[in-house]
């Protein structure tokens, strides 16, 4: 369920037909995944990356641009030798947009723990 109404939505969020939406979630899924996997390398380089998932360097750097082909195949290997969960599900397009609004932007720096 929304929270907001279409006129306070992005206007790509807004597109009037069919081939325009799903161009636009497309989008956000390939942004989305690229941060994942760059948050999920955490501090390891490329390369060390790479080798841990059973890629090539120019392979994860695609991905992690967004420009890279992300098979379920490859979210999958990845997920395995990351030791971690993929989760994939089918929601209505409102759920997918507030969700989006909700994900983090960007994952560059590690995040530091503060001292409590």
């Amino acid at each position: 369920m929304s929270h907001r109404t279409r006129s306070q939505r992005k206007p790509a969020a807004t597109a009037t037909t069919k081939k325009q939406r799903d161009k636009y979630v497309a989008e956000k899924i390939r942004k989305s995944l690229a941060v994942q996997i760059r948050a999920l390398r955490g501090d390891l380089s490329q390369l060390e990356f790479a080798r841990k998932v059973g890629m090539q360097r120019p392979s994860v750097s695609r991905l992690e641009s967004d420009t890279g082909v992300m098979s379920l195949r490859t979210l999958l290997r990845i997920a395995a030798k990351m030791d971690v969960a993929l989760v994939t599900r089918f929601v209505p397009h409102d759920e997918f947009l507030d969700a989006m609004d909700e994900a983090p932007r960007k994952s560059r720096r590690k995040k530091t723990p503060v001292p409590a």
